[in-house]
Formats: C-alpha cells, structure tokens, sequence
C-alpha cells in the first residue's frame, strides 16, 4: 500500500468511525463495510464497474443505489460509499474496512488473531490458545481459526503484526540449523 492511499484510507476511515459513533451505528457500519468488501471480493465485474470510467457517475450511482437497497445498507454506508465514488475513492474501501476494524477492537480492548492449524482445533485447545495469548498481550483477543493442511502439525499465529510459529516445519528448520552449526 502506498503511503498516499494509507493516508488517504485513514482519513475516510477517521470519517466513517466518528459518523458511526456520533450515530450510535458503529457495529452495523463494520458489518455493512465488511459485507461491500466481501461483495467486490467475490464479485470483480462489480467492483470494476464502479472503478471503470466507461460508465457514467450516474449510472455508477444508480447500481449504487439498486446495491444498498438489496443489502438494506443504512444512509451511513450509503453516503459513505457515494462520496467514494464521486471523488473517484471506491479502490479504499478494503483499506478503510480494514482500518475500520481494527480501530474497532482496538476501542474494545481487542486484537484479532489469525490461528493456523492443519486440523481443527477442539474448544479446549482454542479457548487454551487464547487465554495464553491474552494473558501475553493483555487485550481480548478474537481468534480466526484457518486450517492449513500444508502445515504437517502444529500452529501458526498471527497476531499484532508478528508471526509465532510451532510448527513440525519451523522445528524441523531449527534443528537443521543447529546440525549446520555443528558441522562447521
């Protein structure tokens, strides 16, 4: 991301927060948010449309509005997203989502964490992790269960912009490196 759009997504995302929360809307408007990029996600010729310079601002608008109608948008996101595309900002909203959210845990107190395993983890072994993460970083923490079967055993975490990884990989990585060392 290039240091313009960061710039650019943090002050449409400062934006949207203080409207939500002056509204009392802020959920609602990170579940909308989440639901357009989850949208554009799975449908490209969408996002693209809206992108495009083919088609008019008014015709965009009018797929806009067909748009926030079908998903039941509130006047918020609505507005929100036609500001976006009248000054021709739509490529940010996955930027300001992301933001959005993590401004939105973090006023909470909370991290996301994203957990990777190659099996799935019982309730115990999560409610484990997490209690051991949250006691390491003092925030409630939200885990996000990915299950990687390249991953031969163990688990990988990501969390706060770190990588913590037990894996049979990682721990096959370190013993290769002491083997080296030994050789030399």
């Amino acid at each position: 991301m290039s240091k313009e759009f960061e710039v650019v997504a943090k002050r449409y995302n400062r934006a949207l927060m203080n409207l939500a929360q002056e509204k009392g809307e802020g959920p609602k408007v990170l579940e909308e948010i989440d639901g357009i990029v989850k949208l554009f996600s799975e449908n490209e010729q969408l996002f693209e449309t809206f992108k495009s310079p083919a088609f008019t601002h008014s015709e965009k608008e009018r797929v806009l509005s067909e748009l926030s109608k079908k998903m039941g948008l509130s006047g918020i996101m609505f507005s929100f997203l036609r500001l976006l595309l009248e000054k021709d900002r739509i490529e940010v909203v996955g930027a300001v989502a992301e933001l959005y959210r993590k401004e939105s845990l973090a006023s909470k107190n909370s991290v996301e964490v994203e957990v990777e395993t190659a099996i799935p983890l019982s309730e115990e072994q999560l409610s484990r992790i997490q209690s051991t993460l949250e006691e390491a970083v003092s925030l409630k923490v939200i885990p996000n269960v990915v299950i990687n079967e390249d991953l031969l055993a163990g688990l990988r975490v990501k969390i706060l912009g770190r990588t913590l990884e037990s894996t049979l990989e990682s721990n096959f990585e370190i013993v290769k490196q002491e083997l080296l060392k030994a050789e030399a």
